[in-house]
């Protein structure tokens, strides 16, 4: 801290006002030492980060360290007076800054050997940005199609961009300085610019005209429309014209035109998609952490405080990815690219995982949860089911949200049969705050709920029930919303579903879960056909193999772990495996590409290779089952659906008598 204090002290008066900070590097005893206002620049704590310079090294973006590592070394040989650089460094946020290096070597040994180097660092963002921006549009301007030109207040031409000089057939060489707009502009100086342009210009900034007529150097006149901009001094007085001309003498270039616009209207489309799916892979792929090591932990004996907060932890995870749920939807919604399945399901299954869903929460909050549905109503149809749960899982939620007494209550009834078809219809009454009927229009509108206060207080996206009513209507329904306010609101919908060929009665208890924390006793009832079977988990982060060994653990299976699909390949020359869950992205191989080769041999083609993704899109999903996987599971990883998942593919017949577990790792990626 003395010698910090010295730099400050030494530096304080030559910076006084700069705001730059300063940095002092001993290479002999390899110590740099910083001032505080160093440390402010990024907004770390003085003394905070590492004194070395591979600790300094860690700061700075990727993509700058080998120009500063360079330019460094070339002051230090002596090949430049001084050190000068501009690069980025991470602040403690995360973020990056745009920073200016400058320094100089202030002593060496006998030999020339650098012992001591002192320099300074200026936050030079802003600049950097407006830099940045300037270049685009400076880019924008030169790759534009248009003929862009500007002149002086006399029309002497001052710049004219590549397309405008092609345009009129101006040479690379050409002196631009000798011409003026009006010579290559006869419409320039007639009645209708000078007595209606040139003032409505002066007035407003602006003016346009439709239709005018562009000379070229050979005399060939090409109609153009214009729009002619007014730029004025730091005194207001008018000092340049730019004008925008386009050719519109082409149907062609019109229809090309409209094309590109079509192209990058699709291109940004494209680019959202990826960049949501993106996004989507890496908050679920942390996440999986998040709420997988609180289920394990909740599991463990604790003090009730730690389980308040683990339990706290959970349920927020829970709701940050239906958050995230939510936004890929809305975003599928405005693509277009919504669709809605047909395949058979059971709905005492939908029934049974919405009461898993809710009905602790429910019961928590001292309310009344009850399913009705008629016991002689048919259980087994064709539709999709998961589209079906996620609306009524937003309609529960939703009532959970703002019932504070009395009672929620779901009820399926059959509205009508005809031949294989059934109308069923489902609501949510609740005994909440109820909607005004001024307020009902508002509530499928995307990111609205009925009044400001009510995110307030209650919190919310303001996309589920937009969501919701765009599923609705892919499945030909629509809601309806009695509510009075103060005494509550039901929810109701029709569907039409295939009626499912075979009708099969619940052979086994129905399970609810009556707290977070039961997992090992819930996945070891799920997984007693798979008890003893060994299953290898391909998977490159170290967080999610500890996830994964946990709940398979929990279930009585032995597992093996690889950090990628080429240490797959070497395991399944060495063990036997009744089925392999991979991850689908991952260094040296990836998912894909191991599955395509683990099927090249005939031997495994009928082993069941489950992916494990974070990719949500169908896209991904689609990616996997043609590369030969059988199935995929979505991270966050449920528990309960791995261990349902696995007991579809891994079938009892199929496992060998093994005389104990064990778990084999090759290879934890820290």
């Amino acid at each position: 801290m003395e010698q910090l204090k010295e730099v400050e002290q030494r530096w304080s008066f030559a910076l006084e006002g700069t705001g730059e900070g300063v940095w002092d590097w001993d290479l002999a005893a390899d110590k740099i030492t910083f001032s505080k206002h160093w440390y402010e620049i990024q907004g770390f704590e003085a003394g905070s980060i590492g004194t070395t310079a591979s600790d300094w090294r860690k700061l700075v973006h990727p993509d700058d360290i080998l120009i500063v590592e360079k330019t460094l070394q070339e002051h230090f040989e002596g090949k430049s007076p001084n050190f000068f650089c501009e690069h980025r460094v991470r602040c403690k946020n995360g973020e990056y800054k745009w920073i200016l290096g400058r320094g100089k070597v202030v002593a060496r040994d006998s030999k020339g050997k650098v012992l001591r180097a002192i320099g300074t660092h200026l936050d030079i963002t802003d600049r950097k940005i407006a830099e940045i921006e300037r270049n685009r549009l400076l880019d924008l301007i030169m790759e534009a199609p248009d003929f862009i030109a500007s002149s002086d207040m006399e029309s002497n031409l001052t710049f004219i961009n590549p397309a405008g000089a092609r345009l009129v057939g101006l040479t690379k060489d050409c002196d631009i300085t000798k011409l003026q707009i009006k010579d290559m502009h006869p419409t320039w100086a007639t009645k209708r610019v000078l007595e209606e342009g040139i003032p409505e210009v002066l007035r407003q900034g602006y003016w346009s005209e439709e239709t005018a007529l562009l000379n070229s150097v050979t005399g060939q006149e090409i109609p153009v429309s214009q729009l002619l901009l007014l730029h004025r001094d730091v005194n207001g007085i008018p000092e340049k014209l730019s004008t925008i001309m386009r050719d519109i003498s082409s149907f062609k270039r019109s229809e090309q035109l409209l094309r590109d616009a079509k192209e990058i209207a699709e291109s940004l489309s494209r680019a959202k998609s990826e960049f949501l799916a993106n996004m989507s892979h890496e908050i679920r792929t942390p996440m999986n952490g998040i709420i997988g090591l609180s289920q394990l932990a909740l599991d463990q004996l604790m003090t009730p405080v730690i389980r308040d907060y683990l339990q706290k932890i959970y349920f927020s995870s829970k709701s940050l990815l239906g958050i995230l749920n939510d936004i890929l939807d809305f975003s599928k919604m405005e693509a277009g690219r919504m669709s809605i399945e047909n395949r058979p399901f059971n709905l005492d299954q939908v029934i049974d995982s919405l009461r898993n869903l809710f009905e602790e929460r429910i019961r928590a909050k001292h309310l009344d949860f009850k399913i009705e549905i008629s016991k002689r109503m048919p259980r087994d149809f064709v539709g999709d089911s998961m589209r079906i749960q996620q609306i009524l899982s937003n309609l529960i939620g939703n009532a959970e949200k703002f019932t504070s007494h009395g009672h929620i209550a779901v009820k399926i009834w059959i509205k009508r049969l005809e031949g294989s078809q059934a109308q069923l219809c489902f609501a949510v009454e609740d005994t909440g705050i109820g909607i005004s009927e001024d307020d009902l229009s508002k509530l499928f509108k995307p990111f609205s709920q009925v009044d400001a206060s009510i995110t307030r207080k209650f919190g919310g996206t303001g996309l589920g029930l937009a969501i919701s009513q765009k599923l609705l209507q892919l499945m030909g329904g629509n809601f309806k919303v009695p509510s009075k306010q103060g005494q509550g609101t039901t929810f109701s919908f029709d569907v039409l579903l295939g009626i499912g060929e075979f009708q099969h009665t619940r052979d086994t208890p129905r399970r609810t879960k009556q707290e977070v924390g039961n997992l090992k006793q819930d996945l070891q009832q799920l997984a007693t056909k798979l008890k003893g079977s060994h299953i290898l988990v391909v998977e490159d982060n170290a967080i999610n193999q500890q996830v994964m060994k946990g709940f398979l653990a929990l279930s009585s299976i032995e597992v093996s772990i690889a950090d990628n699909g080429q240490e797959a390949l070497n395991l399944l020359e060495q063990q036997t495996f009744d089925a392999i869950l991979m991850d689908v992205h991952m260094p040296v191989m990836g998912g894909v590409e191991a599955t395509k080769r683990i099927r090249l041999d005939q031997k495994y083609l009928d082993l069941p290779i489950i992916a494990l993704t974070a990719g949500v899109t169908q896209e991904e999903q689609d990616k996997c089952l043609a590369s030969g996987m059988n199935d995929f599971i979505a991270k966050p990883i449920n528990p309960e659906n791995l261990i349902t998942t696995l007991t579809k593919w891994v079938k009892p017949t199929e496992l060998p008598e093994r005389s104990s577990s064990s778990l084999t790792i090759a290879g934890i990626v820290g």
